[in-house]
């Protein structure tokens, strides 16, 4: 299955972050190595309890892939979170951060996950690389940059 997971900064960096990353951003890149673009769209959700992501691609502007997670924000590190998506898959999410960038590692077997998702904000653009492990090596299947349109 194909997951993009975008994860939220909670318990690892001051609040300030939560603001630069919600809201509407729209991107382009490579999914799958073909063009693609994309939207994502983060909020605070059930009671400020849960930060919310959408998130859709398209290829040759035909939306391919659907998802949504919910991330906790109680503090703590690992940042937990879980993963719904348009292809029926439903998978745990556990992320920290590593220098500038916040890894998210997602799959059913914690002990061996299965997908690695890295994001780095840098100003008003957001760098989301996404990874499957194959005969134990990581292989990219997506890079996007995005760009705020929109407030949180």
């Amino acid at each position: 299955p194909i997951l993009v997971a975008v994860t939220m900064l909670a318990g690892s960096r001051p609040a300030a972050d939560w603001t630069a990353l919600s809201g509407r951003w729209e991107g382009s890149g490579t999914f799958q190595g073909k063009p693609a673009t994309g939207t994502i769209h983060w909020e605070g959700v059930l009671a400020g309890k849960f930060k919310r992501l959408g998130i859709q691609l398209s290829l040759d502007e035909k939306v391919v892939f659907e998802g949504h997670a919910y991330y906790d924000l109680r503090p703590g590190d690992p940042i937990r979170g879980s993963w719904f998506d348009s292809q029926g898959a439903s998978y745990p999410i556990k992320a920290t951060m590593d220098g500038d960038s916040l890894v998210a590692l997602w799959g059913m077997d914690p002990a061996e996950p299965s997908g690695r998702s890295v994001y780095q904000l840098t100003g008003d653009r957001l760098l989301v690389t996404d990874y499957l492990r194959r005969s134990g090596e990581w292989r990219q299947f997506a890079r996007l940059e995005y760009r705020k349109v929109g407030g949180g």
